[in-house]
């Protein structure tokens, strides 16, 4: 009996053992499991926000891209700041030209200083149309060099984008009495050479603001800070290319009173360069393709009633897509051909032996008026 009772006892024993054997196991491998499947769903969950994360900047980069496309090329094509007078002889000394050089009349020392010439801005003068040139308006037209009071706080606002300018360029147009139509062009004293260099240095005189620019062949844009006083009368630039070709482009009108910037936007320029017409062309002795200030126009309203028109002109800006890219070739094809150093030289000279004559005409005719 003692036996039977012992052997129960010790089968009892042995069956709890074994089930808490095989019982253990099974909860080690559930914790590891859910561990594993922990880990698992944490990598995934990283992996996911990396994704998104390259997604977004991909988006982001994208987008720059795209915004990048559409970016042109800025400059200051005219900038009056620039072209303020010396206080001994009245003239610019960055774009002064001696033209004694180029006259046909026989100089003396003293006469030679009258030959001088420059953009400095009471050196240009107003033309009026010639419906509308009379000797009483050809006598009250004309700009003077005129000093912005407060320019500080004037030039601070953001929507202008420019410095404290000193001085800019004002203008009085004196149109005939009368519904008709009439323009003044605001012109400089002579037919400003892209790329004439300054005397010993390779920086050339009329670009960087003095009424010239080279290398572009889209314009995207075109800008002008000006101040108005509430005319109706609006502003036009007059641009000649390389070509010769002169085209006008409406920036906006004088409507206000104060200082705005007016802007003229091209309505065919193609963003997408995938949608230009792209060929193949030479690249030597190609000539970049430039533009320069002919005139700034002053288009009188044809219901405006006539007489005076006041306005002030700090700048002409330029948005624009570049002509030729500049790259750093193996041979400087001008160094041994001279094309195209040649060709702009001798334009300049045929350009200044033009004004030389045109101001020895000058010079004689205010002889004869002294004399008589």
């Amino acid at each position: 009996m003692k036996n039977k009772f012992f052997l129960f006892i010790l089968v009892f024993f042995l069956s709890g053992s074994l089930t808490f054997a095989q019982e253990a196991p099974v909860e080690t491998e559930t914790e590891e499991t859910t561990a594993e499947q922990s880990a698992d769903q944490t990598a995934e969950a990283e992996a996911a926000e990396t994704e998104d994360a390259a997604d977004e900047a991909g988006t982001e980069t994208a987008e720059a891209e795209e915004g990048a496309e559409g970016e042109a090329h800025k400059a200051t094509l005219l900038d009056f700041s620039l072209l303020t007078a010396g206080e001994e002889d009245g003239q610019n000394p960055d774009t002064i030209i001696e033209l004694a050089d180029y006259s046909t009349y026989a100089l003396s020392e003293e006469e030679r200083a009258e030959f001088d010439v420059s953009l400095a801005i009471e050196q240009w003068s107003v033309k009026l149309n010639s419906s509308a040139a009379f000797p009483d308006t050809i006598a009250k037209s004309m700009v003077k060099e005129v000093e912005v009071t407060d320019a500080e706080t004037v030039f601070g606002n953001e929507k202008l984008g420019v410095e404290n300018p000193g001085k800019v360029l004002g203008v009085r147009a004196n149109f005939p009495q009368g519904s008709r139509y009439a323009y003044a062009d605001i012109v400089p004293p002579f037919e400003i050479p892209v790329y004439y260099k300054k005397p010993g240095t390779d920086e050339y005189m009329f670009q960087n603001g003095r009424g010239a620019i080279d290398n572009v062949r889209y314009i995207k844009k075109i800008s002008a800070v000006v101040c108005g006083r509430n005319y109706p009368h609006k502003l036009q630039v007059v641009l000649r290319d390389s070509d010769y070709n002169e085209k006008v482009y409406t920036i906006g009108d004088f409507n206000f009173t104060g200082w705005q910037r007016l802007e003229w936007e091209n309505p065919n320029y193609i963003v997408n360069v995938k949608n230009r017409d792209l060929k193949k062309e030479p690249t030597y002795p190609m000539l970049n393709r430039s533009w320069k200030v002919i005139a700034l126009r002053i288009v009188k309203d044809i219901q405006h009633e006539g007489g005076d028109f006041i306005g002030y002109i700090k700048q002409i800006d330029i948005e624009y897509d570049k002509d030729v890219i500049e790259r750093n070739l193996d041979i400087d094809d001008d160094a041994y051909w001279n094309i195209v150093s040649d060709y702009n030289d001798f334009m300049s000279d045929y350009n200044f032996s033009r004004l030389g004559e045109q101001l020895t005409l000058e010079y004689i005719e205010k002889q004869r008026m002294n004399q008589n």
